[in-house]
This record gives C-alpha cells, sequence and structure tokens, in this order.
C-alpha cells in the first residue's frame, strides 16, 4: 500500500471538497529541522541530500487498488440517516420543470474527528485521518430527481447536521432561493433559468488541440465577467441569452483575439477559435540550495524598454514590477522589443542583476536569474519554536520604524526561509541605518505565528533571534442571557492580545490595528450561547463583544470590552449581555450627503455612522445605556446634541453649536500636559476670538502653524484662565500626550 501514499495527499484535499482529481506526488519529504546555527553548545548538523523518490505508477480513482485503499481506511460510525428535504424546481415564469437533478451535501465534522495538520500528525496519521473523513462526507451525500410537478424530495438524511444544496439540469442554470442550506424538514425550493449553449472548436498555432482553455464572458467594460472552463471532451458550453465579448485563453502563453457573440434561445453557437502565441517574457529564479523557494515571494521583477533605462537604479524607478512566486514570474502582452529585465530579492533590496531580452512579437522569450545568498551581517536570523520545541512554519512578520520625533511606519515584509527551518529577514536599508547608528529610531520586529505574536527589539544585525512561544490556551464562553434575548445570532465574541496604551498613539490607531491584524477569529456561538475561542498562546486579552448592525451587516458595534487572562489548557468565564436599546434620530429639512454618528463622551471615534432615509430618519440599534454624543456632518450643516440611552421615543434633532475643543489627556509627560492643560479642559478661544462656530476651531491650529506662541482661552470648571504656550504644542499630535475633540460649551 505504500505506492498509494504520495497519490493520497492530492487525492485527499481534492476528494474532500467534493470531487475526485488528478493524484498529485510528493516530490521530496520536509526537511528535518535542525538547530539554529552557528551555536557553541550545540555544533550544526551537515543538510541531508535530497533524496529523489522512487517513481509512482498513475492511475485513476476507478483502479481496484484505489479501492482497497479506502476499504482499508476505517471511518466514523454514521448516524441514523431517517431525515428529509423537500421542495420544488420551477422555471422563472413559474412553470414546473422536471428531470432536475438536486444533490446534498455536508462540510460538518463526526464529533470524534479532531484535525490535525501534517506536521502536527505525521504524514500516515494525517492521509488516513484524510481518507476517514473524505469516505464519512461521501456517505452523507445524497441524490435524487425532480418529478413531473417539479417537486423532490431528498431522503436518506442525517437530522443533527446542516447540508448544502445545489441542482443541475441540461440547458438551464438552476439556483437555490435563499441561502442554499438547510436541515431536516425545511423547504429548499429551486429557480431555473434557461441558458443557450456555445460549442467551441480550439486550435493552437500548431493545429493541435489543447488540453484545455479558459473561457470568459463579458458584457461590457463594467459589466458583469463569467468564466468558465472548456476541454476537447466537454467542447459545449452553458451560458445565458444576450450578447457578449468572448475571451479564451490557454495556459500563459496563447490567447484568441476577443469577438463578439450573441447568444439566443434555441441555437447552438459553433465557433472556431483560433488560438495565437502571447508576447511576453517568463523568468525563471533560482534561490540557493539551502533555502526553501516556496516562501520566497518576496523577489521582484523589474523590466522596462531597454532605450529607456542607462542604469540598474533607473529601471527600479520607472520599470513595471512583477512579484516572483514559487521561482518564476512572467509579464505578458507586451510590444516586440528589447527589454531590460532586473531582480531584487527583496522589495526594499537593490536590483541585484539587469539583462536584456529580445522579445519578437507573439513568441515568449525566456530568462533565468540567479539569485545569490544574502549577506548575513545584513539580517536578522529568526528561529521559531512552538511551546513543544517543534520549529514553527508559516511564520510572518511585521516590522515597524519609530522615529526619532515618535512617528511610526509599520509594514509586513517575507523572510527568506532556509531548509533548516530559520527565517532570514531583511529589513530595509532605512532600517538598518537606524540600527547601524546612522539614524535615530527605534526598530521592532513582530513575529506572527498563528494566532501567537511576539514583538522584538532589533538593536543589531547579523545576530540570531529565538523565540519560544508559550503553551496553548483555549476559553470556553458562556453568555448567560443569551437564549431570549432577541439578539440571537446578532452576537459576535472577539479575543484579542491586550495592549497598553501607548503615549505616542493618543488616538489609539495602533492599539486598533492590532484587533484587526491579531485576533483567532469569531466564532460560532451556539443556540446556548456557548462558543470556544482559541487556541492562542497563554497570556493578556482582552474579549470584544460586539453586536452585527442591521443597516450594515458588515459592520460591529462595541458593547463590552472585558480582561481575560489566558492558561495554557482550557479555560472558562460567563458573561451577561448588556440591555440594548435602539435609538432614532428625526432630521428636518433637506438630508442629502449628511451623515449621523454616536460616541460616548470619552471617545475619540463615534460609532458606526448612519444616513437619515428618505423621512429624516437616522436609526442606531444594540446601543448600551448611557451617554452619549451625536455628530451630524453634511453639507453646510454640523453640529452636536447629548443624549442619554434609553431615551422615550423619537428624538427630533436639536443639536448645539460646536464650539469648543474638549482635552483628554493620557501622558502626564506630553506637550498638552506640560503647557498647564488638564484632563477635560474646554479650549472656547485663542487669544481674543472666542469661539462661536465649529469652522472657527481651525484658527487654533492655523496660529499654531504661523506664530511662535500660541495664547488659549481655558474654561475649567467654570472659570475661564489664558494659558500660552509654544506653537509646538498643537503642531506635533504624536507627542501630543492626549487629545483635541470638538464638542459644545
Amino acid at each position: 500500500m505504500s505506492k498509494f501514499l504520495f497519490v493520497l495527499v492530492g487525492f485527499a484535499f481534492g476528494a474532500i471538497a467534493g470531487g475526485v482529481v488528478a493524484p498529485s506526488i510528493l516530490s521530496e519529504p520536509a526537511p528535518t529541522p535542525v538547530a539554529p546555527a552557528p551555536r557553541e553548545e550545540v555544533a550544526a548538523e551537515p543538510e541531508k541530500p535530497r533524496e529523489t523518490p522512487p517513481p509512482v505508477e498513475e492511475f485513476t480513482a476507478d483502479d481496484s487498488d484505489w479501492g482497497a485503499v479506502l476499504s482499508s481506511i476505517p471511518t466514523d460510525e454514521l448516524p441514523a440517516l431517517t431525515g428529509s428535504v423537500s421542495g420544488t424546481v420551477r422555471t422563472e415564469s413559474g412553470e414546473p420543470l422536471a428531470g432536475v437533478t438536486i444533490r446534498s451535501s455536508t462540510s460538518e465534522r463526526p464529533e470524534s474527528y479532531e484535525y490535525k495538520s501534517e506536521h502536527e500528525a505525521g504524514i500516515e496519521e494525517y492521509l488516513s485521518n484524510s481518507a476517514r473523513l473524505y469516505r464519512w462526507r461521501r456517505a452523507l451525500r445524497q441524490e435524487t430527481t425532480s418529478g413531473a410537478d417539479g417537486s423532490y424530495t431528498l431522503t436518506g438524511l442525517a437530522e443533527e447536521f446542516s447540508y448544502s444544496f445545489s441542482a443541475e439540469a441540461e440547458g438551464y442554470q438552476v439556483r437555490a432561493e435563499g441561502r442554499g442550506r438547510a436541515k431536516v424538514g425545511d423547504t429548499v425550493d429551486f429557480t431555473a433559468k434557461a441558458q443557450g449553449k456555445i460549442r467551441l472548436s480550439i486550435v493552437t498555432p500548431s493545429g493541435e488541440e489543447p488540453k484545455s482553455a479558459n473561457i470568459r464572458l463579458e458584457t461590457g467594460a463594467q459589466g458583469p465577467r463569467h468564466s468558465m472552463h472548456w476541454t476537447p471532451r466537454k467542447p459545449e458550453i452553458d451560458v445565458d441569452f444576450g450578447t457578449f465579448i468572448l475571451h479564451v485563453t490557454s495556459g500563459e502563453e496563447f490567447a484568441a483575439e476577443p469577438q463578439s457573440i450573441t447568444i439566443e434561445k434555441g441555437v447552438v453557437q459553433e465557433l472556431e477559435i483560433a488560438l495565437k502565441g502571447r508576447t511576453g517574457i517568463k523568468i525563471e529564479v533560482v534561490y540557493p540550495p539551502d533555502e526553501n523557494t516556496d516562501n520566497n515571494t518576496n523577489s521582484v521583477i523589474y523590466w522596462a524598454k531597454s532605450r529607456t533605462i542607462n542604469e540598474p537604479e533607473e529601471l527600479k524607478t520607472k520599470g513595471t514590477q512583477a512579484w516572483v512566486h514559487r521561482g518564476a514570474a512572467s509579464v505578458w502582452d507586451m510590444p516586440a522589443g528589447e527589454y531590460s529585465v532586473g531582480i531584487a530579492s527583496s522589495w526594499d533590496g537593490e536590483i541585484d542583476t539587469v539583462q536584456t531580452v529580445s522579445v519578437a512579437e507573439g513568441e515568449t522569450a525566456k530568462c533565468t536569474f540567479q539569485i545569490e545568498g544574502p549577506d548575513r551581517s545584513k539580517m536578522v536570523v529568526v528561529w521559531v519554536y512552538d511551546h513543544e520545541g517543534n520549529m514553527m512554519r508559516n511564520v510572518q512578520f511585521m516590522t515597524t520604524l519609530k522615529s526619532a520625533n515618535g512617528g511610526r511606519n509599520s509594514r509586513g515584509i517575507q523572510a527568506r526561509r532556509k531548509r533548516d527551518g530559520s527565517y532570514w529577514v531583511d529589513l530595509g536599508k532605512e532600517r538598518q541605518d537606524v540600527i547601524e547608528g546612522n539614524a535615530e529610531g527605534e526598530v521592532t520586529l513582530e513575529v506572527n505565528a498563528g494566532p501567537n505574536r511576539r514583538s522584538l527589539p532589533i538593536t543589531a544585525l547579523g545576530e540570531d533571534l529565538e523565540v519560544r512561544l508559550g503553551a496553548p490556551a483555549t476559553l470556553n464562553v458562556l453568555i448567560a442571557n443569551y437564549v431570549g434575548s432577541e439578539h440571537e445570532g446578532q452576537i459576535s465574541l472577539q479575543l484579542v492580545p491586550r495592549v497598553e496604551s501607548d503615549p505616542n498613539d493618543p488616538y489609539g490607531m495602533m492599539r486598533h490595528s492590532s484587533y484587526v491584524r491579531h485576533h483567532n477569529g469569531r466564532p460560532q456561538i451556539d443556540d446556548e450561547g456557548r462558543a470556544t475561542l482559541g487556541p492562542v498562546e497563554e497570556g493578556s486579552y482582552e474579549l470584544l463583544v460586539q453586536a452585527k448592525s442591521s443597516s450594515r451587516r458588515w459592520e460591529m458595534n462595541q458593547l463590552d470590552t472585558i480582561p481575560i487572562d489566558l492558561t495554557a489548557g482550557e479555560n472558562s468565564t460567563q458573561i451577561t449581555l448588556p440591555q440594548l436599546f435602539s435609538v432614532t434620530f428625526v432630521i428636518e429639512g433637506k438630508t442629502e450627503g449628511v451623515s449621523l454618528s454616536l460616541r460616548k463622551p470619552e471617545e475619540r471615534w463615534g460609532r458606526n455612522s448612519q444616513q437619515p432615509d428618505e423621512n429624516g430618519r437616522a436609526t442606531f440599534d444594540a446601543v448600551v445605556a448611557g451617554e452619549y454624543v451625536a455628530q451630524i456632518n453634511g453639507p453646510n450643516i454640523a453640529g452636536m446634541m447629548k443624549i442619554q440611552v434609553p431615551t422615550s421615543g423619537e428624538i427630533a434633532w436639536a443639536p448645539q453649536e460646536i464650539n469648543a475643543y474638549h482635552v483628554s489627556i493620557n501622558d502626564e509627560d506630553g506637550n498638552y500636559a506640560n503647557a498647564g492643560l488638564e484632563d477635560g479642559d474646554l479650549i472656547i478661544g485663542v487669544g481674543d476670538i472666542r469661539f462661536e462656530e465649529q469652522k472657527q476651531l481651525s484658527i487654533l491650529q492655523l496660529k499654531a502653524r504661523t506664530e511662535d506662541e500660541v495664547t488659549i482661552v481655558v474654561l475649567r470648571g467654570g472659570q475661564e484662565l489664558e494659558i500660552t504656550t509654544e506653537s509646538e504644542t498643537f503642531n506635533d499630535y504624536q507627542k501630543a500626550g492626549g487629545w483635541l475633540q470638538p464638542t459644545a460649551q
């Protein structure tokens, strides 16, 4: 059975997705991790020679040997298959349609199934689990056909699972109404849309049929696009009625001239397509033998007409870029001529080599670049291990440069992964200058391994950094009052690392971005209000409780933030949803282009903005009780008003004039505090000018940019006082140590 193990990987992934695919062959075993080198206590192990696997005999999924392989792998006991789903298939005009094939499938797993990657489980256990899951899902699939009245009943379904349903019929596009997912006892109806047919005969410039081709139909430059697959065995394609622009390509190197076609009812369009060679360049990139080329996607190709380029640096400035992926890149549909082609080993790197390539019309030119090994003295070498000491793969990196004036510049970076498991990170020249003392600032490297992350200060180049992650932890959450709350299905939980406030980030921008980058998704909350988050690394987190916006399904309203300390293994907590209210504002007059936001007084930013409807109503749902500030913005309109939630009925919009700045202090050593401002102060004027409307607030910024000193009028505890300070106080928000919020006096 060993000769089938290589084939099983490709089959398992494709088959689980829903169909049998051509077997893929593992060309070599995964490299064995070794200890970081150089190390005094552990000598570097020599790299093992790469073994060439024996040839594997190809066979199809119908091969009797293949059936024996699947039969030899046990599957889980199937549940009782006694349920059914019914429905009707009708045409767009409402007529019943007979002979439609309806199928059910499920992506759910048996309770005993525990996913493990090939690195966690080992190849044999991983392959066995994959085949086991495939057999389970195949056994749960059912199929039937609609009758003369268009009705069908699909039997043999398990009651505890939800299913996806699909249907097909010759000459029709059949789609389920609604989501196309249901459970036992539900009704799933289908609508069939009549389609036309085209039969394509496709040949390459040599007169041979290609093995396959991609078909794309467009209804115009801005219209929808439809993509399909063509093979000589299936030359007919079902398409909607109408007029389209037909595009045909085969592989990268061949394409046909676009042409207009019209699909009519009852007519099979027969088309002969002559493919032509595309004018382009294919680039092969050869990496050092000790590097994993699959991971080296950070190399960049630059190309431009040779007559416009004299130096490599000019090519990087004027040239067009193309990313290298798995050791290859390509450029297509370019005018024939002579081109300069160069390669840089990283986005920030210099162009190492430039070649001149001649490209003929309708032909593909080829060139090869040999990437030299990186200069270790300019790199940071990172080794990442899990809590059991296993070397981790698929690690991602982000680097942040904090300049001397407090500014931040963050970006993701691709590392060069060596076959020994280490990651060689090129931070780029700007950050290298800071580390080597040629410029002021601080450089940190953020290591992201799945849900885990580490932030490392970088003070030297050429050194080895070792990251050992803590043990995984999970959090079981019970929402005590979830059932009967009338918010079932609308609540979301999110677990994010706890980030302390940063005086140099007064608006919380970096803290907010960490929410976006580092979370483990929003788990499904079950019918009893239970959810499991993780696994994540043990440590300090915040549990964000959010509610979906009814007006904008992609927006979330923040309900609560709960500090959570997780230890290794399972952790549990119980939370209670706060009472949620709906708040509706009614705005008189024209509301075109107007938006309304709602925030708590201490918040810098308003929650999801709303546009009033045609009756001037703007509604915020899932609002927690408390004091809020509503602010309106639009053409020739601005204002704010304070409200208390819950409210009694709709709120007629009666805004106060925005005529002051509310001062918030979060760093006692910041510019605002050093100037004498205190948390809660109101800035109501500058010099002899008292603010009367919102547009006058800009006078403060104007004077701060044009004068050396600024005198501001502050209202504190009902008393006015004047403070004179350097203009720099209001010119550098990174050193402000707080923020100014427009408000009403």
